[in-house]
């Protein structure tokens, strides 16, 4: 999550391929629907000095440490959820005609993530904590498997699944979309397929012969498409969407405190946070973005 700060300070960042393409830049959890759970600065600065919130481990780099970071985040909220359910099973013993109290606590999880945080040795680790992990990934070194590097564009048609396992387990996989996209899962198998309705993408060079060849003159076109990108394709983007509700009303401060834009950005994540939790409490009877704001 990026915030935009045009001064001149030590603790931000440039990247062009971004929306906002300078300012500081966030860390953060989300759900799928886009209630942030946890968001950790990350500082030019800090970072070299290896001052972050979450540079508590030693010997990992910084990609790890910030996942399992995040895998603490995880733990101690699932210990909180766990107190309250007991809580709330001593105090429904206490009423009179209460049924039996189940106690359900949170145990399974899967991270969804992007190529920057899909490194295999992360991968491996979160695997013996039983968290589970889909996403794509890139290229690096031996990994993936020299047989799926070496699968070329031009020689596969669309919707086509190459998949191999890598030396610690994980499903390697890429699938034939508008071009290659290498992804990556542990609780996925291969043979699944979702039944979904795909928009005809715009004709490029690059994948004119299979959009006529699939879709033809129609605008939309039910395809069996892998599990795994489906998955990952209603899971991954909790972040996209909390950046997308903050910038709705989000105010377009200039300030000369460098501070300003990072604390103007909380109340917006809590703006977002205290939305999704109004809408999910009264369904249909919700408030609409503008009024519950």
């Amino acid at each position: 999550m990026m915030i935009r700060f045009m001064g001149r300070f030590l603790e931000t960042h440039r990247i062009k391929n971004k929306p906002i393409k300078e300012g500081y830049k966030f860390f953060v959890l989300s759900t799928t629907k886009g209630f942030v759970v946890n968001f950790t600065p990350d500082g030019r600065m800090a970072a070299k000095n290896k001052e972050q919130e979450y540079s508590t481990r030693t010997n990992t780099g910084k990609i790890e440490s910030m996942i399992f970071y995040i895998v603490d985040v995880i733990e101690r909220f699932k210990s909180r959820q766990a107190n309250r359910m007991k809580k709330y099973s001593r105090a429904s013993r206490r009423q009179k005609n209460s049924e039996e109290f189940d106690e359900v606590v949170m145990k399974n999880f899967c991270i969804a993530m992007d190529n920057y945080f899909t490194l295999p040795g992360a991968i491996s680790k979160l695997r013996e904590l039983g968290i589970g992990i889909v996403g794509t990934a890139r290229f690096s070194g031996n990994w993936p498997p020299t047989k799926l590097k070496e699968i070329k564009q031009e020689n596969s048609n669309f919707n086509d699944f190459y998949y191999q396992y890598d030396e610690f387990g994980t499903l390697c996989a890429r699938w034939m979309d508008n071009g290659l996209v290498f992804c990556v899962s542990t609780i996925h198998k291969v043979g699944g397929t979702v039944k979904r309705c795909r928009k005809r993408p715009r004709i490029t060079c690059k994948n004119s012969n299979h959009v006529k060849k699939v879709w033809g003159d129609d605008s939309k076109k039910d395809i069996y498409i892998p599990k795994l990108i489906d998955n990952y394709n209603h899971w991954m983007g909790g972040v996209d969407l909390s950046d997308q509700r903050i910038a709705y009303y989000h105010p377009n401060l200039r300030s000369r405190r460098n501070w300003i834009p990072m604390f103007v950005q909380i109340m917006s994540i809590v703006r977002n946070n205290a939305y999704i939790v109004h809408r999910e409490y009264f369904k249909n009877e919700a408030l609409s973005h503008k009024n519950s704001r």
